[in-house]
């Protein structure tokens, strides 16, 4: 059984799919976020957040588990900024940041807080330091070629992964305080994750694999379900950010309207080329080899392709957003009623163990729950957050150097990583053929059924 991927319980047999009602999860979600202020507190805090800024000498050497071949490092919020700048609503909640506007394309501080800030643009007020997405908590470390497993989730795919936080919301998460990641994976997945060979008794990863208990399972599920719920609220409360744009664009500028989407195009892009020519971040993982090492800023013909990229992803979320607006439910985790007859082994993660003597590094169980939602999104063909499938680079974020990445398809960029490599064939971008729909992130006074709604975000 442990050859063939069998001897842990696959994640078919552990949920079943019901569909829910959503409206008001997102406003739950943050009334339990908003109670951990010490959690909210590191986030808004530059001396705090530098003290969990990733670390390659500091964090653990080893993977979570004991699967073959090379390191590779999960993110939590993508580092791909045409996936990371839908996150803004959920991750206003996840880190109390008070920002006026969620949406990323419009609020350069939240962008600069999120994404880092590029050293040319002159903003006295935007934020200098520790970017979010340079944090510890943003990282996992697991076997190689993640990206097929826990990116690109789908149920038709015999590689899936979802690692949900075993955490009770309704508790106060005081950032040390340890949890446990339950894993629910297909065969496939566990071969790549724990290898075809039983561990040894005297391996360390020993020390943190433990079998999940019921209560485990009741926490992870019913914590995942609610961010699922949550998820599809933000997505319907939070309005189309191109007619923004678009609007930003009519107010301060005197543009012809049938160059408009044109505008909006080179907004876009000007945001990208921002991110992705923005903070120096090399220094976080002095192990990389010089072969991954940015080579240089992103051309701004490379950069239009990504806003190509950005807009079809945007178009998946609207599209989504339309059905759940009429749907009103959305497909949620439910604990298989038989789960517990004696025969399931459901695998999970002790983080208390694993970061033991670093528990400052323990990640937010809040931001993980997203990664979760959004992989089970994948799973259940509505995904409400991006994180992150198939896209333009072919970069490694392994540490052997002698990976052959051209064999794979491509993967999650890492935040250190140039964009010289875009696998594209042309360089530029039609604006008058793009489809200018929205990301779901930005908060805007629009309505639900007619009625003035409002995100409840901690204060």
């Amino acid at each position: 059984d442990y050859q063939s991927g069998n001897y842990y319980t696959p994640i078919i047999d552990i949920w079943e799919t019901e569909k829910q009602k959503f409206d008001g999860a997102a406003g739950v979600w943050g009334e339990h976020r908003a109670k951990d202020k010490k959690a909210v507190a590191v986030y808004n805090d530059e001396k705090e957040r530098l003290r969990i800024k990733y670390d390659e000498k500091e964090y653990p050497k080893t993977s979570l588990f004991p699967g073959v071949g090379t390191l590779s490092r999960a993110h939590g919020c993508p580092n791909d900024p045409t996936c990371s700048l839908t996150w803004g609503a959920a991750l206003r909640i996840v880190t109390g940041y008070e920002a006026s506007e969620a949406c990323m394309l419009l609020n350069d501080e939240f962008r600069f807080f999120v994404e880092g800030k590029n050293p040319s643009l002159e903003n006295e007020n935007a934020t200098k330091n520790t970017p979010f997405k340079a944090l510890s908590w943003n990282f996992l470390k697991v076997p190689e070629h993640h990206e097929r497993h826990f990116d690109k989730v789908s149920r038709s795919s015999s590689n899936t992964m979802i690692l949900a936080p075993a955490w009770d919301p309704k508790k106060e998460w005081e950032p040390g305080t340890s949890y446990s990641l339950v894993v629910a994976a297909t065969p496939d997945t566990y071969k790549w994750l724990m290898g075809t060979k039983l561990p040894s008794e005297s391996s360390p990863k020993n020390k943190w694999l433990e079998e999940a208990s019921d209560q485990d399972l009741e926490l992870a599920t019913d914590f995942l379900s609610l961010t699922v719920r949550a998820l599809a609220d933000l997505l319907v409360l939070n309005d189309d950010p191109i007619e923004m744009v678009k609007n930003h664009l009519e107010s301060s500028e005197e543009d012809d309207p049938a160059n408009q989407l044109e505008a909006v195009a080179k907004k876009l892009e000007e945001v990208l080329f921002s991110v992705e020519n923005g903070v120096d971040t090399s220094d976080l993982f002095p192990t990389q080899s010089e072969s991954t090492k940015t080579k240089g800023k992103t051309k701004k013909s490379k950069t239009k392709e990504r806003v190509e990229n950005l807009q079809s992803k945007v178009d998946r979320l609207m599209s989504l957003r339309r059905k759940f607006m009429e749907a009103k439910e959305v497909i949620v985790p439910v604990k298989k009623a038989n789960i517990k007859d004696g025969k399931a082994k459901i695998l999970k993660v002790n983080l208390g163990l694993y970061f033991e003597g670093k528990s400052h590094f323990i990640p937010d169980p809040y931001l993980w729950a997203l990664k979760a939602g959004s992989a089970w999104g994948g799973y259940n063909s509505q995904k409400s957050l991006m994180a992150c499938d198939v896209y333009g680079p072919f970069c490694s974020d392994t540490f052997d150097d002698s990976d052959d990445m051209s064999q794979d398809p491509p993967v999650e960029i890492t935040i250190m990583e140039g964009f010289e490599n875009i696998n594209r064939n042309s360089d530029e971008i039609s604006a008058a053929g793009s489809s200018m729909s929205s990301i779901s992130n930005c908060k805007t006074d629009s309505d639900r059924d007619g009625k003035p709604v409002a995100v409840v975000t901690p204060s």
